[in-house]
């Protein structure tokens, strides 16, 4: 394996040998070998920078800049950094002065051996409570047998970057050789779910110590996290993506962690609530909380009480065999300053970087619950009661982080700490009373006293940090988000921005500095001052400082800078956009989440809401700080556009939830607008739609009016009794809101960010998301997103700027005629308009003469090419402009002079390393490419997909479907054959005129129907082909289909049921029948159908 010693010395003779060639004479008069070596030279000179660059980038544990762009000197200095961060020494693990590497390792291993060792405790007799349990079918789903579908989700569900184990490969090599190994992984998978038993050393893991506190002194200040194996990641892996679906039903709301729909936000919010209803006096006898500290809780998990538990959740042996081989022949070695120590066997503990261990450890954690939901029903322990009609909340938890609320009486704070201590016998996880802390609200200082000494914790003071957030603070004062800004200009105070390209810093400023207030913003409202110094940390690292510290030019502005891409920005985040955003989706999270916790808490406190899914402030005048908050964005004037009711549109359930005149549901407008006449006569206005359409038939609407009808009011009721005919409740299916901003009805924070930027933007006349999906280095995108907008810093720019030159140093460096400007520099210059003639030449099409840079890239942009070449002429067109650039610098500043044929030569090269680099497999011909790009682009090896009916199991019917569609008209077509070829039946007609994709569903419908009529539902499977992949995603994952649609997905789900069907993609090349008859059928007046 090559390190970056070799590739320095194979940069270092590429270059001498590049320079070689080079000083041979100008690319005209180099023979067809040298041609061919320089070639080869500056492409091995390219594949080794960036293999350097990517060394260290995956050295730095960066995960957030892209390769290739010229950033290894940051990953270099942050790659410095993490090994003084991380280096151990013996005064680092309390033995001062001794630094002897042996030693050291020695000193980890005992430790953690012996962390790890398990004590026998006899408990099971003070352990009888019972769980929430999962039912039998469930139980035998976990145990089902392991599909090849869900062990390949499980490996690409894994992110490439994350340090692998003992054996060296990551999830990426997996992804990169599945073809070749995946036989194998299932072998593996298949073993382990017919024996139980995991192979030899499979579950070998290195545990790497992590500091807890800046400067750490002993050994018990890291915490172990585990490198885990990766074959064993990916079995861990599929059982805790089966475990993650019965999480909710057996784990309590008040648990807010690792459970799908609900967020750690989610505890914050309620804690807080309880905060101010103390505050504001609705408790009357005030309250204390307890925010508890477990010691090493993952380290301490007892696996019989963890297997116990799951037994009585009612999980079966069969998958308690397998948890229990997870856990248990888990062997680990300690990673001390890069070397491993001996390898021991855990007796105790779940290790922190397993998929499954999360999972696990709340399983355990609800045994707390248990005991604190049991104490309180007995009277042992008395909570917060906020508001009727919801019991009073004793606790909330998030994994170990846990706090106790509970009125302020010694009585209830020592049966506490007996449950406590009950919880630390059985499972293993102790309190730490000296780390944890208790505070009083509404309580008097010397009961808070009392209370501190009996449970042998120190007092803590509101507002204290829960989950990272202040609780109990007022986020409109600006010292709640001092440790915000603080820890912005920290992260500054660590970085290099000269280290960084502009496109380095762009990704920087969005993944780390934009980052830190996202959390506060989930809550808070960000006060304009805070956010204006937040800008402007971010806008001078964008844009550096000078020598004397003060900040250099800005070319572009900061509002250009944060619209988005589409909208000819940089993308950088706009925040305050972003927290209108964040702060909505409470909103709809509101509508959607009926059962979560926060939201009774809300409903109680401040409800009811009219409608019921739309929280309002309503008529309480003692609203908390952040509730209000809320409530107060909601109301803005550009976020309510997009949030009031005309934006929610219902999808048809049970009918329970929606109002049969008040919401829409059966059309964009609730019926109550459009039949006003009519709704005004009603006695019963919010009746829900259940009511209404009763058993799937309309109710008698006789007894429903305030008055007699007069006919034309019949005959209007009659107009709606017959509109409804197509809809019926669905016993047992919830109500489903919609947001219609977003293609699959779910709300989406960036898709609101980007319609609140965007709400008073025109779109761009240029398309700039082409420039954005380059295949070029990242800093040429930001280069010519700046030559389009006219930022580069021409002379002329840098006069406007207030910049002092004389006019004769305006003018071009080549032409000395006119002064140097954008227009002139790229287009209109005689040096510029000769390489280009030569560019043109070399492409086999005309100069365009354009009179401006933005002319002549709509011109490039709208060249219609074929799907394999226009990706590599845009990028010969991005890298001529790139060399005219980086030519008129080496002019101006080194005065370096080119002539236009040796700039093609640059800029063909540029493109070729470019097209090899983001495309590793394709084979141009690199020869060929220096006379005429389209013969080399042609002359690739043409590799035909793989064909799907490869993989169809023999006796399966194959139906190859597909869709057409112009401006007014659509059509489907599709040939029903056998897997060798022999067609049995073919369809070919019109279709409803919604759209290229709507048609492809459209066929898939019709496919469906005619397989069903002909009666072969039973005795043949079914393979349907489309060869658009967004379509058949559609039809598989329910989630992300276009709601405008779900009647069509509906009638497909219906037929599906039936059938032993599945769908896949097919090639276009394979698809070309039902291309045509699809393509027939935009001319058809209706469906053709035929049957052999």
């Amino acid at each position: 394996m090559e390190n970056c010693n070799d590739f320095d010395k194979k940069i270092k003779e590429m270059v001498n040998r590049i320079n070689e060639i080079e000083n041979m004479g100008d690319s005209s008069s180099l023979c067809e070998e040298l041609l061919k070596e320089l070639t080869h030279c500056n492409l091995v000179l390219w594949d080794s920078l960036k293999a350097k660059e990517d060394i260290w980038r995956q050295k730095s544990r960066i995960n957030w800049l892209k390769n290739g762009d010229g950033n290894t000197a940051f990953f270099h200095k942050a790659v410095k950094f993490r090994c003084k961060r991380k280096l151990i020494m013996g005064a680092n693990v309390g033995i001062p002065g001794e630094n002897s590497p042996a030693k050291l390792r020695h000193k980890a291993y005992k430790h953690f051996k012996d962390h790890f060792n398990s004590k026998r405790r006899n408990w099971s007799a003070i352990f009888d409570i019972k769980f929430s349990i999962i039912s039998e079918d469930e139980a035998k789903s976990l145990e089902s047998p392991f599909s090849m579908t869900e062990i390949k989700e499980a490996v690409w569900s894994r992110d490439d970057s994350k340090a692998p184990g003992p054996g060296g490969f990551n999830s990426l090599f997996f992804k990169k050789s599945w073809n070749l190994i995946h036989k194998d992984i299932e072998r593996v998978l298949e073993k382990f779910y017919n024996s139980g038993k995991l192979e030899s050393n499979m579950n070998s893991s290195f545990l790497t110590l992590i500091p807890k506190t800046p400067s750490p002194s002993n050994i018990s200040d890291y915490r172990p996290i585990s490198l885990i194996s990766s074959l064993y990641k990916i079995v861990s892996k599929v059982l805790s993506r089966r475990i993650s679906n019965m999480m909710s039903k057996v784990i309590s709301d008040t648990q807010c962690a690792f459970i799908r729909g609900r967020q750690i936000f989610d505890g914050i919010l309620i804690a807080n609530e309880i905060i101010h209803s103390l505050k504001s006096n609705t408790c009357s006898n005030g309250g204390v909380i307890l925010k508890l500290d477990f010691s090493k809780a993952f380290d301490c998990v007892r696996w019989d009480f963890l297997d116990m538990i799951l037994e009585k959740m009612g999980f079966g042996p069969k998958w308690r065999g397998w948890i229990s081989e997870c856990v248990s022949t888990a062997k680990v070695s300690i990673l001390l300053n890069g070397t491993p120590t001996m390898e021991f066997k855990m007796k105790r503990g779940l290790r922190q970087g397993d998929p499954l261990s999360p999972f696990l450890f709340i399983i355990v954690t609800e045994a707390l619950h248990k005991l604190l939901d049991t104490a309180e029903v007995r009277g042992a322990i008395k909570g917060i009661k906020i508001a009727e009609p919801l019991n009073s909340i004793t606790h909330l938890q998030f994994a170990d982080d846990t706090i106790l609320f509970f009125q302020p009486e010694k009585s209830y704070l020592k049966n506490v700490k007996k449950i406590l201590r009950c919880f630390e016998v059985c499972s293993g996880l102790s309190i730490n009373f000296k780390k944890s802390g208790i505070a009083g609200v509404g309580t008097h200082p010397d009961t808070l006293n009392m209370l501190a000494t009996t449970c042998g914790c120190s007092k803590i003071k509101l507002p204290f940090t829960y989950l990272g957030i202040p609780l109990g603070s007022d986020p409109r004062q600006i010292a709640t988000w001092d440790p915000i800004v603080e820890r912005c200009q920290s992260k500054l105070a660590g970085w290099k921005g000269r280290s960084l390209s502009f496109a380095g810093r762009v990704v920087l400023i969005n993944s780390v500095l934009s980052a830190l207030p996202l959390y506060f913003m989930s809550l808070f409202i960000i006060p304009k001052t805070v956010l204006k110094k937040i800008d402007r940390i971010r806008r001078e690292f964008l844009w550096g400082k000078s020598i004397e510290g003060k900040p250099k030019m800005a070319r572009v502005g900061w509002g250009r800078l944060c619209l988005p891409n589409s909208k000819g920005g940089a993308g950088i985040i706009n925040l305050d956009a972003k927290n209108k955003a964040l702060l909505a989706k409470w909103g709809w999270r509101f509508a959607t989440e009926k059962e979560a916790l926060w939201r009774k808490v809300i409903l109680c406190k401040y409800g009811p809401f009219l409608p019921s899914w739309k929280p309002q402030i309503g008529n309480s005048k003692n609203i908390s700080s952040i509730w209000k908050g809320i409530m107060k964005n909601l109301s803005k004037e550009d976020v309510d556009v997009w949030m009031n009711s005309n934006s929610f549109r219902w999808q048809l359930g049970d009918g329970n939830t929606i109002l049969f005149w008040e919401d829409s549901w059966c059309d964009s407008k609730p019926l109550c607008i459009i039949y006003a006449r009519i709704y005004r006569l009603q006695t019963r206005k919010r009746t829900t739609v259940a009511e209404m359409l009763g058993d799937g038939q309309l109710q008698d609407w006789s007894n429903l009016f305030s008055r007699p009808l007069l006919d034309r009011e019949t005959e209007i009721v009659s107009k709606i009794k017959n509109s409804l005919q197509i809809y019926k409740v669905k016993l047992g299916v919830a109500d489903r809101i919609i947001w219609i901003h977003e293609t699959a009805g779910m709300f989406s924070v960036k898709k609101l960010s980007d319609l609140l930027i965007s709400a008073n933007i025109d779109d761009p006349t240029f398309n700039f998301e082409k420039i954005w999906k380059l295949k070029t280095p990242p800093k040429v995108k930001n280069f010519l997103w700046m030559l389009i907008i006219k930022r580069l810093p021409t002379k002329e720019f840098l006069k406007d700027r207030g910049i002092l030159m004389s006019e004769a140093h305006l003018l071009c460096p080549w032409c000395g005629s006119e002064i140097e400007d954008i227009d002139h520099l790229f287009i209109r210059c005689n040096f510029a308009i000769s390489f280009w003639k030569l560019f043109c030449d070399w492409w086999n099409i005309p100069w365009p003469n354009p009179n401006s840079v933005e002319t002549f890239f709509n011109f490039c942009l709208d060249l219609h090419w074929g799907s394999n070449s226009s990706s590599p002429w845009l990028t010969c067109v991005a890298a001529a402009f790139w060399s005219i650039w980086l030519a008129r610098n080496e002019k101006l500043f080194q005065n370096k002079s080119i002539d236009s044929s040796d700039l093609l030569f640059i800029s063909k090269m540029r493109a070729l390393i470019w097209c090899k680099a983001t495309k590793p497999d394709s084979k141009l011909d690199e020869i060929r490419w220096w006379e005429n790009p389209m013969s080399s682009i042609l002359s690739q090896i043409y590799k035909p997909p793989i064909n799907p009916r490869d993989n169809v199991q023999d006796g399966c019917l194959i139906f190859n479907v597909d869709g057409a569609a112009s401006p007014n008209l659509a059509g489907c077509g599709g040939v029903l054959c056998s897997k060798n070829g022999i067609i049995k039946a073919m369809f070919s007609g019109p279709a409803p005129p919604n759209g290229s994709d709507y048609s492809k569903i459209f066929a898939i419908n019709t496919a469906l129907h005619i397989f069903s009529e002909a009666g072969l539902t039973g005795s043949h499977p079914l393979v349907i082909e489309s060869d658009s992949q967004v379509v058949i995603n559609w039809i598989l994952s329910a989630p992300s289909r276009p709601w405008k649609w779900w009647q069509i997905f509906e009638e497909i789900d219906k037929l599906r049921c039936g059938m032993q069907v599945s769908f896949t993609h097919s090639p276009r090349i394979y698809n070309s029948m039902a291309d045509h008859l699809a393509k027939m059928g935009l001319n058809r007046n209706s469906m053709f159908k035929s049957w052999w």
